[in-house]
């Protein structure tokens, strides 16, 4: 079921909300606006605007490839709620001398049970598994 948005007003429909520049530590977190794609010399990547809960806007670029996974795998759409906290620069672990990469975490604040847990038991034909002795 496609959640409700209110219409956007026509003279900010095309503004675009300012970019989120975090420091290690930083978390932003608010309403999903609108998923664009952005265009760089490395190629494509996302970007997710946020209505933050004062009602500021603010455009996540996910031009880093952990940031851009993380999303992916909740897979915001416009209404849901999220999270995002930079952690900062880490090398890979076991290789003190390996490439620093940006460290991300996502979370979505409104995640449903089913779509984590799957469907319940009952749903999942419960009558395959037998647990009277012998198990």
């Amino acid at each position: 079921m496609a959640k409700a948005t209110a219409p956007a007003r026509s003279d900010d429909m095309f503004d675009y909300a300012p970019g989120w520049k975090p420091e290690p530590g930083d978390t932003v977190m608010g309403t999903v606006k609108a998923l664009d794609n952005g265009y760089s010399q490395w190629g494509e990547y996302k970007i997710v605007t946020l209505i933050q809960e004062n009602g500021e806007e603010v455009a996540v670029h996910a031009f880093h490839t952990v940031l851009e996974n993380a999303l992916k795998r909740i897979r915001p759409v416009p209404g849901d709620k999220i999270a995002i906290r930079y952690v900062g620069e880490q090398t890979p672990k076991g290789d003190p001398n390996g490439k620093p990469f940006h460290v991300y975490q996502v979370r979505s604040m409104d995640a449903k049970g089913e779509e984590f847990w799957g469907k319940p038991t009952a749903a999942r034909n419960a009558d395959a598994f037998n647990d009277e002795p012998p198990f």
